[in-house]
């Protein structure tokens, strides 16, 4: 059995269930574990979240950082033009 936590400023970001999860594999598998989550500490900035994966023999971990866009914002401006 693996649990596997998901860590992020509760002032940034809510995690659904609780960030936090159990998940049991079978040797040579993969398995995916799914946190959605929303931006609560208002619109614009970043934010980090640290994964972790820990069972009795080894752990693993990764930390990273994402852009918090308002919903509906413009991801991409594009603009056509000429030269004379």
């Amino acid at each position: 059995t693996i649990t596997v936590k998901m860590n992020a400023d509760p002032t940034q970001i809510g995690l659904d269930k609780g960030g936090e999860a159990k998940i049991t594999l079978k040797p040579k598998t993969e398995g995916r574990v799914e946190f959605p989550a929303k931006v609560v500490g208002g619109v614009g900035g970043n934010f980090t979240v640290r994964a972790t994966a820990l069972c009795a023999g080894e752990s693993d971990a990764v930390e990273q950082t994402f852009p918090a866009l308002a919903y509906g914002v413009q991801k991409m401006l594009t603009q056509a033009g000429t030269l004379k």
